[in-house]
């Protein structure tokens, strides 16, 4: 479902980022993943600045492409990252 408004964007990385958070525990470390987490929290705190979500949209296509490679099988997260994506390009 596509990403309306920033509260819905809001909503949406907040499930990304507790996907990821349950990723991360399982395995224990794992470096890529907790840099595209890190990213991801980023964009979460920029969601309400267009201009600062626009300036992250290079960051936050390396994090995208990061988590579907790392987490292949979690098709709703696949899913999740790209409406992030989608709404950063073409809302903001």
């Amino acid at each position: 479902m596509a990403i309306q408004n920033t509260l819905e964007l809001e909503a949406v990385l907040t499930r990304v980022l507790t996907k990821l958070d349950r990723q991360i525990a399982e395995r224990g470390t794992w470096p890529l993943l907790e840099d595209a987490r890190r990213t991801m929290e980023q964009v979460r705190g920029a969601s309400r600045n267009g201009a600062k979500l626009k300036e992250m949209r290079e960051k936050l296509r390396s994090a995208s492409e990061t988590i579907i490679s790392e987490v292949g099988a979690d098709g709703a997260l696949h899913d999740d990252v790209w409406d992030v994506e989608d709404f950063v390009d073409y809302h903001v």
